[in-house]
């Protein structure tokens, strides 16, 4: 598709590039989202009332006090939980609220689950937090 437009409209093209890109995308959007409704199938192709296979196992982990694994289709879910006293809680300081939190979920998700582009390795700052009580 560049190389299309840049053929046709020569340097102009950089200036309109981003809007030209952004045209293409939601296109993309709304082909899928036709496919969905009008044929009933997903892009992976699953019908709507197909659902990825689900497993679960726990006590994966020897030497916390609880471990498990979910897995839904090709994602998987490693949770742990290791208890500890109440002096242990985590103090929670922020502008939305101050005290703090026995229970914290923290989810470390790939660029790619998120809708980031950016490289493979170890978790970046995007980080997922589930605070309740």
């Amino acid at each position: 598709m560049h190389a299309h437009f840049e053929t046709e409209f020569g340097a102009d093209f950089a200036a309109v590039k981003p809007q030209y890109d952004e045209a293409f995308t939601l296109a993309i959007y709304k082909d899928v989202r036709k496919g969905i409704v009008e044929d009933g199938a997903r892009p992976d192709g699953r019908a709507l009332t197909d659902i990825r296979p689900l497993s679960s196992e726990v006590g994966i982990l020897p030497r916390v006090h609880g471990s498990s694994l979910f897995t839904r289709g090709l994602t998987q879910a490693l949770n742990v939980v290791t208890l500890a006293p109440p002096s242990y809680a985590q103090l929670i300081d922020t502008m939305e609220r101050n005290g703090e939190r026995r229970y914290l979920h923290h989810y470390n998700a790939p660029g790619y689950t998120v809708g980031e582009i950016r490289r493979m390795g170890s978790p970046g700052r995007r980080k997922w937090a589930w605070l309740l009580s």
